[in-house]
């Protein structure tokens, strides 16, 4: 062979050996990015499942805060309507203490005056007794 047919031969078995090994890593690329798909999809499959999770369980507090709310609701309004119904009676028995306090007033000064009267009473019999 002459010199230049060797010096062809070997750029050209280089080249293929070159071509062979850019070859081999993009099949290695290639797995790789085939790895990394599947990690991702696996990845979004669990972050999908994780965010139901997740959802789920934020609907089931807001249901539980709504029926908890909606207790303190009823109750708050009991406690309003019997707190009412408090200063009513209140009210009334507090009418009815002045009315008879001001019996009891009438009732007191009536008996005072009863009481002057029988003193005055008294003391006349006794001053005429003495004389």
């Amino acid at each position: 062979m002459s010199w230049t047919q060797e010096i062809g031969v070997d750029f050209v078995q280089r080249i293929t050996a070159e071509i062979k090994v850019i070859q081999d890593d993009i099949g290695g690329l290639q797995r790789l990015a085939a790895d990394l798909r599947s990690n991702i999809l696996s990845e979004s499959r669990t972050r999908e499942n994780e965010m139901t999770k997740v959802h789920d369980r934020i609907s089931q507090e807001r249901a539980a805060e709504t029926r908890i709310r909606t207790a303190l609701e009823e109750r708050l309004a009991d406690f309003e309507t019997q707190t009412k119904n408090w200063i009513g009676a209140l009210g009334k028995d507090c009418v009815a203490t002045k009315d008879q306090l001001t019996v009891l007033e009438g009732t007191v000064k009536e008996h005072a005056q009863k009481a002057a009267m029988q003193v005055d009473a008294d003391n006349t019999r006794f001053k005429e007794l003495e004389q």
